[in-house]
């Protein structure tokens, strides 16, 4: 397998002036990642073999007792090398997906779930940066600590075997030497697995690219702004500017942020604008982008929702509304402030404020800094409204509207 000339390393126009890799690398790293990976997997294929073949064990004991607990050491050891890269760099990990397992990170502790299909690949860590450490150093921080952490295990592993001698147990410890290992030299390479970037191709981008040019980064240090207790109104325009003109689906995250932003104003107009102008996008994407995009435009409408029903002052449509999506699983503090609404707005005081205490409990638990403050702004409108009761309310409009 020969590689590219070197003046094939050239730029792609991913966004205006991005390095990235040229096809013919990723090929190249494509084809390399699969020798390694065969080589890799004939070698644990020869130890699961010998292990298997002895009286004493047999295959089922083999794969379920050694080859499947290895498999989940890996990943477990994997994303947590991810989730502490993150730490050390100052970010705040907001989720970890381990297989057919989602943990979503609290202030203290973390809430689970079992997902009916992986996302993506075998597992991941969505993390954000500190806007006062630099974004690069960040995203290249956490990219790496994944393989490193296979890769110290790897080594672990391997010198436990060493240790031990010819035996049965030197080939169980040689085994998950060589899965650690394989995870760790797989990630590294700088290739793509479906729409995803390896950690390795993660990393190089981070490496090659400048802050303003990276793939993602203006979205990503945005989205670190907010978790770290910044509002929308704070965000640079310059930012928002080289987001909106970005290739897809950053132009549809713009203005995801700024429909967020006309929402919390309770500029509805703007907000309907915006939110028709975010689903003509998400209605132009393919199927697979539409996929990832579709949890933003829940949230959306679900914050539509509950601002037709405080400028309507009419439960009736958090009532009848379908709230059953999955995404809100993302923002638990949101079904119960909808339904706290609807109960204030139909004059049920007890219930009202019951849900406002659920609400609380998850939004003050939550990691993102900016989001307790800003539920608890919501939260007072509400608990105005309990204490002067929906009619008051209607009444102190009408005066006003006749005013």
């Amino acid at each position: 397998m020969d590689a590219p000339a070197d003046d094939e390393l050239a730029t792609t126009r991913a966004v205006a002036s991005a390095w990235d890799l040229s096809p013919r690398w990723l090929k190249f790293f494509r084809g390399l990642t699969a020798v390694v990976g065969g080589l890799m997997t004939l070698g644990i294929f020869l130890l699961i073999l010998g292990l298997g073949s002895q009286r004493e064990l047999g295959f089922p004991l083999v794969i379920l007792g050694m080859l499947v607990p290895g498999l989940l050491c890996v990943l477990i050891l994997h994303e947590g090398g991810h989730w502490l890269a993150a730490r050390l760099a100052g970010m705040k990990t907001l989720s970890i997906g381990l297989g057919w397992l989602e943990f979503q990170l609290r202030r203290r502790g973390a809430r689970m779930r079992w997902r009916k299909r992986p996302r993506g690949i075998g597992g991941y860590v969505i993390a954000y940066p500190d806007p006062k450490r630099d974004l690069r150093r960040s995203m290249m921080q956490l990219a790496l600590g994944g393989p490193s952490m296979n890769l110290l295990a790897a080594a672990f592993c391997g010198l436990i075997a060493i240790s031990l001698g010819r035996s049965n147990a030197q080939a169980f410890w040689m085994l998950w030497a060589l899965l650690h290992l394989s995870a760790g030299l797989l990630n590294l390479m700088p290739s793509t697995v479906g729409v995803f970037a390896t950690d390795g191709l993660t990393w190089l981008r981070a490496w090659r690219n400048s802050s303003d040019t990276l793939p993602g980064a203006t979205f990503t240090a945005l989205n670190g702004q907010i978790v770290h207790g910044e509002s929308f109104d704070d965000f640079p325009a310059e930012l928002l500017q080289r987001l909106a003109g970005q290739p897809a689906p950053m132009p549809l995250l713009h203005d995801w942020l700024l429909c967020q932003s006309a929402l919390q104003r309770r500029d509805l107009d703007e907000a309907m604008r915006l939110s028709a102008r975010i689903r003509t996008c998400f209605d132009a994407y393919d199927a697979s982008m539409r996929a990832e995009l579709v949890d933003l435009l829940v949230l959306i409408w679900a914050e539509e929702l509950y601002t037709h029903a405080w400028v309507d002052r009419d439960p009736s449509l958090i009532d009848t509304a379908d709230l059953s999506s999955g995404t809100f699983w993302y923002a638990p503090h949101l079904i119960p402030r909808l339904r706290a609404l609807a109960a204030a707005l139909r004059g049920d005081r007890d219930g009202a404020r019951a849900l406002l205490a659920v609400s609380q409990r998850y939004a003050d638990a939550a990691i993102e800094s900016s989001l307790p403050a800003y539920e608890a702004r919501l939260r007072g409108e509400i608990e105005a409204l309990i204490d002067t009761g929906p009619g008051s309310m209607r009444q102190d409009r009408e005066t006003v509207a006749t005013a």
